[in-house]
């Protein structure tokens, strides 16, 4: 069990010793290596592939970004449903950053042992109400862990004047109710399956075209805001998966306009950056466009005539890590240099050798009339 490995430590979360007011909040922690990001991402790299049933009831881990309100369109057309806890799923829903969700590391500056926090605050004399409950939270609390974790370096001054001693320490910690919901799915055998599978039903949408791409383009160079509006709304719209080139390419181009934007936030916009694992705004080299679409798996022989047109539009490729540049002369481009050296030479203007009347009668005979 997941949740078994975890203990529960104690965070200092506000301290005001004049007012004798102390706040706190339980957090899970474990040193566990197997708990990793990396070793959990072993685990769901067993995940299936979504399958369209009638009945189907999906769970969603945290850090899935499949835009909810395409996912209950797609529910109500075939009779599906999302679920919020696991005992009544039938697939439960894993994404990109699922693992990093689940399980996050964090460094702590300032650790303390909870029996010299108890002695500090007992010394201090304060009777107040919040002091007293957290005494008692930190010395009768069932499976409490030792550590008393304080964010905070004013926080901390307050007990190390007092000669209570800190050390600092990495930790692997998790929300309570993802743990427990994690657990529950190993539990009952909900099967895994993959986000991006999923997505392949529910961002259906518009194919872009190239001449497509150029209109939209041309709306965002508009001065009206309002065709920068629209052309964000037809973007939001269109097949993800099918339109991921030209997508990438306008959302990089065309970020300073995306940026000031107010409807950048809206809830189709942000799915479309969030499939991409992207930011409004972002720019994205031709390297950055390329690597999220390895991430989908999006890289095919049927766009590698644009890629290559962008290949040739972009001049600086010397970090590239999928293409290379080359000098190259052929034999018809020297043929055409020389046309080209000939013509220019044709073009010339004759040189005219301007001669004064004075040189002309004092030397004649060293000019040829």
């Amino acid at each position: 069990m997941l949740r078994e490995v975890f203990r529960t430590a104690t965070e200092i979360t506000s301290l005001n010793p004049k007012m004798g007011i102390i706040t706190w909040k339980e957090t899970l922690i474990t040193e566990n290596e197997s708990l990793s990001p990396t070793a959990l991402s072993e685990l769901f790299s067993t995940a299936g592939e979504f399958e369209i049933k009638k009945g189907q009831r999906m769970y969603f881990f945290p850090g899935c970004t499949a835009p909810r309100f395409k996912v209950r369109q797609l529910c109500q057309k075939e009779d599906m449903a999302i679920v919020r806890t696991p005992e009544k799923a039938t697939v439960s829903i894993v994404g990109d950053q699922t693992t990093s969700e689940l399980v996050r590391s964090v460094h702590y500056n300032y650790v303390f042992n909870k029996a010299d926090i108890v002695d500090v605050l007992k010394a201090s004399n304060v009777h107040s109400t919040s002091y007293l409950g957290f005494i008692d939270h930190l010395t009768n609390k069932e499976n409490l862990a030792d550590e008393v974790i304080i964010p905070s370096w004013s926080f901390k001054s307050y007990f190390t004047d007092a000669g209570a001693s800190c050390w600092s320490e990495g930790f692997w910690t998790a929300g309570k109710t993802d743990l427990v919901n994690f657990d529950m799915v190993m539990d009952l055998g909900v099967p895994f399956v993959t986000q991006d599978s999923l997505l392949k039903f529910v961002t259906q949408g518009t194919l872009m075209t190239r001449e497509m791409h150029d209109e939209i383009d041309n709306m965002f160079n508009s001065s009206d805001k309002n065709n920068h509006i629209l052309a964000m709304e037809i973007m939001a719209n269109c097949d993800y998966e099918k339109s991921a080139l030209y997508l990438l390419q306008l959302l990089s181009n065309n970020r300073t306009k995306i940026t000031v934007a107010k409807e950048k936030n809206h809830v189709n916009f942000q799915s479309l950056c969030k499939f991409f694992n992207t930011e409004p705004g972002t720019h994205l080299s031709l390297d950055g466009r390329l690597q999220r679409l390895a991430e989908k798996k999006l890289i095919n022989s049927s766009i590698k005539k644009e890629l290559l047109e962008m290949a040739a539009e972009n001049y600086d490729l010397q970090e590239s890590t999928y293409f290379k540049t080359e000098l190259v002369t052929t034999e018809e481009l020297e043929l055409e240099i020389e046309k080209g050296d000939a013509y220019m030479k044709s073009r010339e203007e004759p040189t005219l050798d301007l001669t004064t009347t004075e040189e002309l009668n004092e030397n004649p005979q060293n000019f040829d009339i």
